[in-house]
């Protein structure tokens, strides 16, 4: 054998390393990017392809139609309108509520403009609603209004206090905000007296001893859930001076009859004491605030009436309990009594 047929295998092997050599650098190759390597840029060449103007304009044609037939569903669909069964009234007591209703259903046929539903949801003004029923003739305090989507209107009432109960021991009556006479409701009843009697022994002709049963002065207590339940959340006044009613005439003071409805008011709307009656015992304005849990507030009811109300907060809060009480006296200034 001649020496170049034994050198062979040995330039085959070489040349065997050198292809698996140039092999993994090229594949190391393809996971290293040169350092001068930039991302490829868009071809400023290239032609756009341009979309055609109609496609737009149906875009915008479809888009406009939406819009009209959304505009003219939310306007007149059925969905939408305020009826009379949709709109809820609170707080009444002394007002038809039939009446509030129709005044308010007149408001919002009111406001119809051209060909734009008045009485829509959208369209619907809960100002203008609650402006005019305040300057309206109905005795209203107060009024808060609320739309409610898609198609209710809440309205809570508060009604102005211008008639009292007047109980004068015989008759119950309604006095207006000057004392006056308005009318009279009906007569106390028997029921509404309780006597305490006594025996009382006397001689006849005869010397037979004859024992009698006479009454003594009876107390009157106000049935006053009875007769409110008649005449509506008004507050029961009894005077234990047993004044006459009359038209001509005045039966108690203007500022009495004030400082008992905002009293009434106070007691009922800001606190949860369950208030039956008031009883008036002279014209300097001493009262008694009786509740339903058996005890009393004496206040004056001419003066100074914030000022009794925030002590009587702070007594019921800091000092007592309510049923281990028998009254409150505050008609003394920062001298409060409690027994």
């Amino acid at each position: 054998m001649s020496r170049r047929s034994k050198k062979q295998p040995f330039i085959a092997r070489l040349n065997r390393r050198k292809r698996r050599s140039s092999l993994t650098n090229a594949k190391d190759s393809r996971h290293k990017k040169d350092a001068t390597w930039k991302k490829r840029t868009r071809n400023p060449y290239a032609k756009k392809e341009k979309t055609s103007p109609w496609k737009w304009k149906a875009k915008i044609f479809i888009i406009i139609v939406c819009g009209i037939a959304m505009l003219g569903i939310s306007m007149y669909h059925p969905f939408f309108y305020v009826q009379k069964k949709d709109i809820f009234i609170k707080g009444l007591s002394q007002i038809n509520t039939h009446d509030i209703e129709e005044k308010i259903q007149g408001i919002i046929n009111y406001n119809k403009w051209f060909i734009l539903p008045g009485d829509n949801y959208f369209f619907v003004d809960v100002s203008d609603i609650r402006d005019i029923l305040l300057e309206s003739n109905f005795p209203i305090d107060s009024v808060v209004v609320q739309k409610n989507f898609p198609n209710t209107i809440t309205i809570d009432i508060e009604e102005k206090i211008s008639t009292i109960i007047y109980d004068n021991g015989k008759q119950y009556s309604y006095l207006g905000l000057q004392g006056h006479l308005v009318e009279i409701i009906q007569n106390i009843g028997e029921d509404e007296w309780e006597y305490n009697t006594k025996i009382v022994t006397s001689t006849n002709e005869l010397g037979e001893i004859i024992e009698e049963e006479i009454k003594e002065e009876g107390v009157h207590t106000p049935k006053a859930q009875r007769i409110q339940k008649i005449t509506g959340d008004y507050p029961v006044i009894y005077d234990v001076r047993n004044k006459e009613v009359g038209e001509n005439y005045s039966t108690l003071k203007p500022i009495i009859i004030k400082g008992i409805i905002e009293w009434y008011k106070i007691i009922t709307k800001k606190t949860d004491i369950p208030l039956t009656y008031i009883e008036i015992t002279n014209e300097l304005g001493d009262a008694t605030l009786f509740t339903k849990e058996g005890w009393e507030i004496k206040v004056k009811v001419t003066k100074n009436i914030q000022t009794q109300f925030q002590s009587l907060l702070f007594i019921l809060e800091e000092k007592v309990q309510r049923p281990n009480i028998n009254y409150i006296d505050l008609r003394y200034g920062d001298q409060i009594y409690v027994q």
